[in-house]
C-alpha cells in the first residue's frame, strides 16, 4: 500500500468526459483525497474539541488548537495506515 492509503473513494474511468456543462467541462478522472485525508479529516473534530478546551485551560491562542488539531490528525491519520499495513502482513 502507498503511504498515503492511495485513493479514498476510487472509481475506474476509462475516458474522460469532456462534454461541455454550462461554461465549464465535467471531467469526470479525477480520484479525489487519498486515504490518508480522509482519516485525517475524520479524526479533525475530535481533536479540535479536545485541544480548544485544554488550550483554553492552558492561556494559548486560538490558533494553537487549530494547528495542533491538524498536526496530531495527520499523525493519527498515519497510525491508522500503519495498524492497516500490520493487518494485511
Amino acid at each position: 500500500m502507498k503511504k498515503d492509503g492511495g485513493h479514498a473513494f476510487p472509481h475506474n474511468i476509462t475516458a474522460m468526459d469532456r462534454e461541455p456543462r454550462g461554461k465549464h467541462y465535467h471531467l469526470s478522472g479525477y480520484d479525489g483525497m487519498t486515504l490518508r485525508d480522509y482519516f485525517a479529516g475524520q479524526a479533525l473534530p475530535a481533536w479540535i474539541q479536545a485541544l480548544t478546551t485544554r488550550s483554553t485551560e492552558l492561556g494559548y491562542t486560538d490558533g494553537y488548537a487549530a494547528h495542533e488539531a491538524a498536526r496530531l490528525s495527520r499523525i493519527s491519520a498515519d497510525a491508522m495506515l500503519a495498524e492497516g499495513d500490520k493487518e494485511e502482513a
